[in-house]
């Protein structure tokens, strides 16, 4: 490709009513949906349990990670958008349950490092466990390092456990938005 713009062909994809159960055996990191460098895309109504770490994951490569040029031209905070193809993916109403069952620093719904404008919304997140470290690093909802941009609204999470260190949703990135998510019934170090 000859620049950003023409590299974006990943793009436009339906996941939809699906029913993902029992992946990972190979691989302890996996989950049941990952999107990377692909974009515009909807992830909806699927079913997703019984995954090592995560139900779906985002991922790109977030600012400081990236080469300093690319397409010959220098990549800074304000352009580097350009290149991050993990955009304007929209996951609404999926059910996902029983995942994160080998692993720490997972989330049922996670992402890390990938374009703006991705949305999280009316999905149903329920029993999950930390089973690895009652006390170990984790989220329900999981929006680590560099998801800007991240809306998260109008999820359920519910029957989900945890010790210190687990929390319902991680907000930590420029213009997330995190509006009216239900948390229930569940023992969290924090929201």
């Amino acid at each position: 490709f000859q620049s950003a713009a023409e590299s974006y062909v990943n793009k436009g994809h339906r996941l939809e009513s699906n029913f993902i159960y029992d992946c990972g055996k190979l691989v302890g990191g996996s989950g049941g949906i990952q999107i990377y460098q692909s974009g515009d895309n909807r992830v909806t109504r699927n079913e997703i349990s019984h995954m090592p770490r995560y139900g779906i994951s985002y991922k790109g490569l977030r600012y400081g990670c990236l080469p300093k040029t690319m397409y010959g031209q220098a990549v800074t905070f304000s352009n580097h958008w350009d290149y991050l193809h993990t955009r304007n993916n929209r996951t609404i109403g999926n059910d996902i349950y029983s995942v994160c069952r080998n692993s720490l620093d997972y989330g049922g719904i996670e992402s890390w490092g990938p374009g703006r404008d991705n949305l999280w919304e009316s999905n149903a997140v329920h029993d999950l466990d930390q089973a690895l470290d009652w006390n170990a690093w984790a989220h329900i909802l999981f929006a680590d390092d560099a998801s800007h941009y991240l809306t998260i609204k109008n999820n359920i999470l519910y029957h989900c456990h945890g010790g210190d260190a687990t929390g319902a949703m991680m907000m930590k990135n420029i213009g997330e938005e995190i509006v009216n998510n239900l948390v229930a019934d569940c023992t969290l170090g924090r929201v």
